[in-house]
């Protein structure tokens, strides 16, 4: 497993705390993805039926929380209100450095190392 380590550009505080910048991404397992989708499905009412639909948007950013392995010294996984306190500079870091991660993990698997 790959384990991506960086520092957000302008970081989370929770409350007065102080601000977490350091980060530590983990790879995704099966079982964060399905929980993801659970997680982010609703549901409505179409013609009386009862109908399930999962927000693409919203699996995304529970995958990200899940990914998070560390920021800083807050207890993980981070609440879905702390996770959209973040910046969104710092929010795209994130999402590029899981891409990275990925694609460090997909050569890894292939015996090409990091």
């Amino acid at each position: 497993m790959v384990k991506k380590t960086f520092t957000l550009l302008d970081g989370l505080q929770v409350g007065d705390g102080p601000v977490h910048k350091e980060v530590v991404l983990r790879d995704l397992r099966a079982g964060d993805v399905i929980e993801a989708t659970e997680d982010a499905e609703r549901a409505y009412t179409d013609d009386g039926r009862i109908s399930i639909a999962a927000s693409p948007t919203r699996v995304g950013m529970l995958i990200l929380i899940k990914r998070i392995e560390k920021l800083g010294d807050l207890q993980m996984p981070l609440t879905e209100a702390e996770f959209k306190k973040l910046t969104l500079r710092d929010m795209n870091l994130i999402n590029k450095m899981a891409d990275e991660q990925e694609a460090q993990t997909a050569l890894a698997a292939r015996g090409r190392g990091d």
